[in-house]
């Protein structure tokens, strides 16, 4: 296996600066991921996505595979965009770190959430009034690029993660108000 860093093997820029935005322009708004669009390791509907005008800058809208990274604000939350949010633009506050050829988009995701990654990229947090972090120290992070077909396994892995953490939260919520169920019901007053 082969040492890269991520700034080898795919392109990493934020977001779209609204204030960058076309102004009275004819054309269709386009849908805004903001970090509070980033939810459960994915992202919300897109009918729910706020609506801005267009940059005149057409690599600012998403493709399918490009992974997102909140920068700036709340650190570290991480999606995978796909096919119904291509188009879309990722606010200033989000990282986009588009893949190359040579890497699944899912073995960058899960990258991203490791927990090597994540104190690495915590230690390189600059401490301000929103903590942030800098491209470079995305682009930066070494790792071994595993050859194609075992970064599928990866992604089979990571799916599976995801759908047990998925099923699990779901359980415990289920648990959770079936206990307050029961708690309402013993101390609900007699009439």
């Amino acid at each position: 296996m082969t040492v890269v860093t991520v700034g080898d093997i795919a392109k990493v820029f934020l977001g779209v600066n609204l204030g960058r935005l076309s102004k009275g322009t004819k054309a269709e708004d386009v849908p805004l991921i903001n970090i509070k669009d980033m939810v459960n390791g994915g992202l919300t509907s897109p009918a729910s996505l706020q609506l801005v005008q267009p940059a005149e800058q057409e690599h600012y809208r998403l493709q399918k595979g490009d992974v997102l990274v909140s920068v700036r604000g709340t650190l570290l939350k991480t999606a995978l965009v796909a096919e119904e949010h291509v188009g879309a633009y990722a606010s200033v506050n989000i990282a986009i770190v588009r893949p190359s050829r040579s890497i699944r988009p899912e073995t960058l995701l899960a990258l991203f959430r490791s927990a090597r990654v994540e104190q690495l990229l915590r230690a390189e947090t600059v401490e301000s009034v929103m903590p942030g972090l800098h491209l470079k120290s995305l682009e930066n992070i070494r790792f071994y690029l595993p050859p194609l077909e075992h970064q599928a396994q990866l992604a089979s892995l990571l799916a599976a993660a995801e759908e047990q953490y998925r099923v699990g939260l779901a359980l415990i919520e289920a648990r959770r108000a079936a206990a307050m169920d029961v708690i309402d019901r013993t101390l609900e007053p007699a009439e």
